[in-house]
């Protein structure tokens, strides 16, 4: 991982995500726009409505059998280092908990969603891989003290800035702290300018930061719409 980065140019993700096209991806595309939008909606509501927001969401999902493809950028950060312990922040059905899995992490998630950690539950069991996938939202989940190497949250925005005191002392010696959200130009649930900088400078040794433009995840690449978005990464010393 090469050092610090600032940037506002316009690029895609550097994995290879789906390209919609025709009217099955539309749909997708559509979904994919309706989640962004779906996200700002039960930031505002208490946790009993919000969950039974999400859960009527991965419900419709499932019946629709919508992919979720791991996000490019925390599979990039994982190539090559040595598996331990992570959690996953907000992991929803766990298309990232499961890559983690995948590649040998002893990997902790949780999500508001019930629905959803029954559907990550169901394809741990299916492809034969262990995942330690709880209920709980930010507020009630028990973070503990130097217990993970890897953190990430994947578009999750509040959960990350609103406990970031949590995530910092969550962390080992040498764990890492990754994050991808939108930026407050593209949602009004995003990140402000510099807001994780803010949160974590002093606290964690910042390895990466990227502000840009561009399609970053894997799930969905909707045709001639580029967003704003925001990257970090950082180690605890």
């Amino acid at each position: 991982m090469a050092g610090f980065q600032v940037t506002t140019e316009d690029q895609g993700t550097s994995g290879n995500p789906l390209t919609l096209t025709g009217g099955k991806h539309m749909r997708k595309a559509l979904i994919a726009a309706a989640l962004v939008w779906l996200y700002g909606l039960v930031q505002a509501q208490s946790p009993p409505d919000a969950r039974k927001t999400w859960n009527d969401t991965y419900a419709a999902l499932a019946a629709k059998n919508e992919p979720f493809l791991p996000n490019p950028f925390l599979t990039k950060m994982v190539e090559g280092k040595k598996p331990g312990k992570a959690l996953d922040i907000g992991m929803g059905q766990g298309r990232n908990a499961l890559m983690l899995a995948e590649r040998g992490w002893d990997v902790t998630g949780f999500d508001i969603s019930d629905v959803a950690i029954d559907q990550a539950k169901a394809q741990a069991q299916k492809r034969g891989l262990k995942v330690n996938a709880v209920v709980a939202d930010g507020n009630r989940f028990d973070y503990g003290t130097d217990r993970y190497d890897l953190i990430a949250g994947i578009y999750v925005h509040g959960e990350v800035t609103d406990h970031s005191q949590d995530l910092v002392r969550a962390l080992k010696r040498g764990g890492m702290l990754v994050v991808e959200g939108s930026h407050r130009e593209a949602a009004p649930f995003g990140y402000e300018p510099n807001e994780l900088l803010r949160a974590f400078v002093g606290r964690l040794t910042v390895m990466y930061y990227e502000d840009a433009i561009g399609q970053p995840d894997g799930t969905w690449k909707v045709p001639g719409k580029d967003l704003r978005f925001v990257r970090f990464v950082g180690r605890k010393e």
